[in-house]
């Protein structure tokens, strides 16, 4: 073995390696790997060229891949191209390889399509499992088969940064990885993880941010942006930060939280997934999941389907401290922002323009909080809530809905109760500017403005079964219905003056 030119520097062309394009060069670049690790860690450098390597490179712990230049193409069939484990590696929590730094290059998985490329297997292109410290910088993933782009699974202070994520192709027998995500956050279970110990670690600490996900010059963008599919029961993935990113075309979601906690994502720009853009969710009711404290603000999410953003707990599993804010979400073929079995949700300052469905929906989520959001052209409700107790729905504005109404309350899971609905502004509702429906009860609808079209048919309305409701000091003023339409009552007449009176209209203008 050759020694280093420089100390602690490992230059692959000192190896052996040629960079040439055909020459099989993983065995001299392995080589100044192993040299690296025999020293106790280094620098390898992968100069400027086109280096083919027909199995995994392994890199060890606290060593930094210097490849700013050079691409490396994996030429097998079924191997990607680096990780820091051997193939007999065994390792506990976050114990294995370290403190490892990639820095530059294009790291090529080279699937293949259409008489192009190699690579026909399932196969990362980088894997990192059992770990510490890992950060991948200033890099070009390119053409994964099947897998994944980058695989962090239990990794304890992962990064990647500025790096670019281009083209996937699914491979597999039976063509069910369409879901793949170009970057995964995994855990440490038997058939999820490459090697033992499979003891459920999970990834906690991990940021992406600056990073593009695309399609390449010759294969679309990948299921996922980024993303977990997997998890056990009490398992969750912890603190995990996705910043300004920019998505495009991802067949499924552009970022899939799957049992993730105290977690942000914030900054994105996200056009033209196959579903859902931002998707919060959880394991079956029949894995205990404990998922909170998401953040979700800042993202602009254009022309995707079923929903911009979704937070989606079940009812043995639900998502508690979620906050949507201030993400702009236009040209959805679903709900523009969907929240599901997540109590005390925070959904504020948002704008949503064109969803085919409608613009905000609660359903289930007690305490729920819809603020001071903009809704424009919804193809259905303009605001949602169904089956939440305890729900503020204040200080929006709604304009135009192309069917239904400005704002709904009615049933989810059950009844709604002692929902507030104040403060907003709804304009060309299709039918009514606020209606209370189901069974709900113990609503209050107070200084609320109503403005319709020659289209809009009615101000507020209760279905006949609704009780206990207080419909005071809204303006239903200046509309063109006829006046038994400003308010239309419950068989229970609603309170309707600040003394308690229900004979209409009370103390509302209309």
């Amino acid at each position: 073995m050759q020694i280093a030119a420089q100390p602690g520097v490992f230059n692959v062309r000192d190896y052996g390696a040629t960079g040439n394009g055909t020459t099989i060069d993983t065995t001299a670049m392995q080589s100044a790997f192993d040299a690296a690790r025999l020293a106790g860690g280094g620098t390898v450098v992968i100069p400027a060229g086109i280096y083919a390597v027909d199995n995994f490179l392994v890199v060890f712990g606290n060593t930094t891949i210097s490849a700013y230049g050079a691409t490396v193409r994996s030429v097998a069939t079924s191997r990607g191209v680096l990780r820091n484990f051997l193939a007999g590696d065994s390792f506990p929590g976050y114990a294995g390889n370290s403190g490892i730094t990639v820095e530059g290059g294009i790291w090529d998985g080279n699937a293949a399509d259409g008489g192009v490329g190699t690579v026909t297997g399932t196969t990362n292109v980088m894997s990192f499992i059992h770990a510490r410290d890992i950060t991948v910088r200033d890099v070009v993933i390119r053409n994964i088969s099947s897998a994944h782009g980058v695989e962090f699974n239990a990794i304890d202070g992962g990064r990647i940064l500025n790096s670019r994520f281009e083209g996937f192709k699914d491979n597999s027998e039976l063509q069910d990885r369409g879901f793949s995500e170009s970057v995964q956050i995994d855990i440490a279970r038997s058939g999820s993880s490459s090697i033992p110990q499979y003891d459920l670690t999970t990834c906690r600490n991990i940021l992406i941010q600056g990073c593009y996900f695309g399609p390449s010059s010759r294969l679309p963008a990948a299921g996922r942006a980024i993303g977990s599919h997997t998890s056990d029961v009490d398992c969750t993935y912890d603190n995990i930060q996705i910043i300004g990113c920019r998505i495009e075309g991802a067949a499924q979601e552009g970022i899939r939280a799957f049992c993730w906690r105290n977690s942000v994502i914030a900054d994105n720009v996200i056009t033209g997934t196959g579903q859902t853009a931002i998707l919060l969710t959880v394991s079956a009711p029949t894995q205990r999941t404990n998922s909170h404290s998401m953040v979700v603000k800042g993202n602009v999410i254009t022309n995707c389907a079923v929903s911009g953003i979704r937070v989606a707990g079940n009812s043995a599993n639900r998502i508690t401290g979620a906050v949507v804010s201030g993400n702009t979400v236009r040209n959805i073929s679903g709900n523009g922002i969907h929240i599901g079995d997540a109590p005390g949700a925070n959904v504020s300052a948002n704008h949503v323009d064109t969803t085919v469905s409608t613009g905000i929906y609660a359903v289930d989520s007690d305490g729920v909080s819809v603020n001071g959001n903009t809704i424009l052209a919804a193809g259905s409700n303009g605001i949602n809530i169904a089956g939440c107790q305890g729900a503020i729905v204040s200080g929006n504005t709604v304009r135009e809905t192309k069917s239904n109404h400005g704002i709904y309350v009615g049933d989810g899971a059950r009844a709604a109760a002692e929902v507030l609905i104040s403060g907003n502004t709804v304009r060309a509702a299709f039918v009514a500017g606020i209606r209370v429906a189901g069974a709900a009860t113990d609503c209050t609808v107070t200084g609320n403005r109503v403005k319709g079209t020659a289209a809009t048919q009615f101000g507020i309305t209760l279905n006949g079964a609704v009780t206990g409701t207080a419909i005071v000091g809204n303006d239903l003023s200046g509309n063109s219905w006829p006046a038994a339409n400003a308010i239309v009552p419950s068989t229970a007449l609603p309170q309707v003056d600040w003394s308690g009176g229900t004979t209409l209209p009370g103390h509302n203008l209309v």
